[in-house]
């Protein structure tokens, strides 16, 4: 087994691998490889404690940065014990924020790593979208259109639109990912509204609705096109207000995006957006 790398102050120090690591080692490579099925108890303490040759107290140490990872629920009492766990999509999307929060990451290179995803996203969405994500999507712009002048509206439902976006790829990495991005996401969205006044609602439409046709009419390359125009002109926009070295970070509270449900139901079609496609 390799030696175990962790973070100490300055610097990552490897140590020998301990009888914990090759506990959490070898049943997180027999969840992971699908051997053991999310559903599956594992066997009793002191059964599997024999089995992995440790003690019964290396095994719980183990089990518990196994539940702590996501992939073990575990339950006390005479008839608890581990039983194998999917990781929840929020526990990955915390992990991801979890890295954008503890680096000095800025403006501009959040834009630069939307960009890579959402070309791709808005590609994939023109390729596989249902009817109801497109519905979710023009929800979404008619809500983030009709905003005018209020900050924290523009910041919701932009942010709404670019989810529902990664949502229609039909790739949960794709969403998960944006969903991680919340937080910076919406921070960025603050930094440009207090360094210049909202965008007024014919820029919004210049910039999103060339996105959700293409989307609507299955048009992949003019979807990848419209998603570059709009990078494009962010990026510039940063660049021109000062604030593309800005460092952002986990600044922003109470501030999250809302499912696209909360802006209307997606069984009432926005007439001025989605036709009969």
């Amino acid at each position: 087994m390799p030696w175990v790398r962790v973070w100490a102050k300055g610097g990552i120090v490897a140590h020998p691998p301990t009888a914990v690591d090759a506990v959490v080692a070898g049943l997180r490579g027999r969840i992971l490889s699908g051997s053991l099925q999310p559903g599956t108890s594992l066997p009793p303490e002191r059964e599997l404690a024999g089995q992995l040759a440790v003690s019964r107290a290396t095994l719980r140490e183990g089990l518990s940065v196994l539940s702590q990872m996501g992939l073990l629920s575990i339950h006390r009492g005479r008839t608890g014990g581990a039983v194998v766990t999917a990781p929840p999509t929020t526990t990955v999307s915390a992990s991801i924020a979890l890295l954008f929060q503890t680096r000095a990451v800025t403006a501009g290179q959040l834009c630069e790593f939307r960009r890579a995803l959402e070309i791709e996203a808005a590609q994939l969405a023109a390729m596989r979208r249902s009817r109801q994500d497109l519905e979710e999507i023009a929800m979404a712009l008619n809500a983030y259109v009709a905003s005018g002048k209020d900050t924290a509206a523009q910041n919701l439902y932009g942010r709404a639109f670019h989810y529902a976006v990664a949502r229609a790829s039909g790739n949960p990495l794709l969403s998960e990912t944006m969903t991680s991005l919340n937080d910076a996401f919406a921070e960025c969205f603050h930094l440009q509204h207090t360094a210049r006044a909202p965008d007024p609602a014919q820029l919004i439409l210049e910039l999103h609705r060339p996105i959700f046709d293409a989307i609507r009419d299955r048009d992949e390359s003019s979807a990848r096109r419209a998603m570059l125009v709009h990078f494009d002109q962010l990026q510039n926009a940063l660049s021109d207000l000062g604030i593309s070295d800005r460092a952002i970070g986990n600044q922003t509270e109470g501030n999250h995006a809302e499912p696209a449900d909360s802006i209307g139901s997606p069984r009432r079609r926005p007439a001025s957006l989605a036709g009969r496609r």
